[in-house]
């Protein structure tokens, strides 16, 4: 099963690239929704979160055009993609606080900082994992960055291959796997405490 999540999970969010290189906005909207859909969301919540997502990334995009006309307009711009990625991250009962990260990652990877990004995607990654224990949510969270960050760019070279989706694959083979962990983890500490 975990597997074949996995396979899904890559072609959207392949398809969410893709979509956003080729500024087709229903696609990435689709493809967004879709993904929340696969992370546990209901159809309603998850559609209003893919559009929220698309809109957070064409605001980002102005974000970064606007640049030039100094940091506190390009800030202004990417804290409101930060915010309405965050709301969709509520609607899908996802933790709102790696939607800082994220943003942060965009910011960096379209101003060509590429240490930064991989910081930021890491943050992301180790946000989303809460609930684990230190050591295990820093194993998940170096590993998912490894393979985000390795697919992103192979992407970005190619614009989609067989390589790109299997890579994809791999970083939502263990993604999964930690959100799992993190689930039981979530849950024994709650009866524990229950």
């Amino acid at each position: 099963m975990e597997r074949n999540q996995a396979k899904i999970a890559a072609a959207y969010l392949e398809g969410l690239w893709k979509a956003y290189y080729d500024r087709n906005i229903g696609a990435g909207w689709s493809s967004a929704q879709r993904l929340y859909e696969l992370l546990g969301a209901p159809v309603e919540k998850a559609s209003i979160a893919g559009r929220l997502t698309i809109e957070a990334i064409r605001i980002a995009d102005t974000a970064s055009s606007r640049r030039l006309d100094g940091d506190d307009i390009e800030s202004f711009y990417y804290d409101i993609a930060r915010q309405h990625l965050a709301k969709a991250r509520v609607l899908c009962g996802m933790e709102p606080h790696s939607a800082g990260h994220i943003v942060q990652a965009w910011k960096a990877r379209n101003n060509g900082d590429f240490g930064k990004y991989s910081e930021a995607v890491e943050g992301w990654h180790m946000s989303e994992f809460s609930g684990l224990q230190a050591r295990e949510r820093e194993l998940y969270a170096k590993e998912c960055t490894n393979r985000f960050v390795s697919a992103s760019f192979v992407w970005q070279d190619s614009r989609g291959s067989e390589k790109t989706f299997q890579m994809l694959e791999k970083y939502f083979e263990t993604y999964f796997e930690a959100l799992r962990e993190r689930n039981i983890a979530t849950k024994t500490k709650i009866e524990s405490n229950g």
